[in-house]
């Protein structure tokens, strides 16, 4: 399905794949290693050009509540619910605005992850605690999937779930910031975009 505003449209249940361009995000990946060494950047290309993969939930809770199936029983991609207005919106605003976004988010986790994951981080040597004390040195930490905007609307808007994979910080559960505009909501592992 092409949309004029999310490109084209992919259903991956549970919800729609879309791409976003989000070139505030480009260096963020991990790159420090728990000797506070430069890593070797694995990410692939459309990560590396600040291209990532948006899932925007099905706003259907029959659709939601299968997401084990492709489609409804003896559905078509067309069956499907389409993004919602409010979806829309914040995916629109998270593109338009994504360095105010970023910037806000890095500066929540700089602050907020060393207490949150101080029992991995406590056992960090003392120059790696210091790098994920600053903004630049958490964008180098954490290594974001791509933002993943909920169902229900606050404001026109719904929030955006932002998974990353951080071998620093939990590489069991990750971590997950879920944001609503550019304000950060909460942080915490994975778990929390549920």
């Amino acid at each position: 399905m092409k949309h004029p505003i999310l490109g084209e449209l992919r259903p991956s249940p549970p919800g729609w794949l879309a791409t976003i361009a989000m070139p505030a995000f480009q260096t963020c990946y991990e790159r420090w290693g728990m000797d506070c060494r430069e890593l070797r950047d694995t990410r692939d290309e459309e990560r590396r050009q600040g291209r990532f993969p948006a899932l925007l939930l099905y706003t259907d809770a029959r659709y939601f509540e299968r997401s084990d199936k492709r489609f409804a029983p003896g559905g078509k991609a067309d069956d499907l619910a389409p993004p919602s207005d409010p979806q829309i919106a914040a995916f629109d605003y998270l593109a338009r605005n994504q360095a105010q976004v970023a910037h806000e988010l890095f500066t929540a986790l700089a602050r907020e992850a060393p207490g949150i994951f101080s029992f991995i981080v406590d056992d960090l040597p003392d120059e790696v605690q210091r790098l994920l004390s600053t903004v630049e040195g958490m964008m180098g930490a954490v290594e974001l999937d791509g933002p993943v905007l909920g169902r229900q609307a606050e404001d026109g808007f719904v929030q955006v779930g932002f998974p990353f994979h951080s071998d620093l910080l939990d590489t069991e559960h990750g971590v997950g910031v879920v944001m609503h505009r550019d304000r950060v909501v909460e942080i915490g592992q994975q778990d929390v975009l549920l």
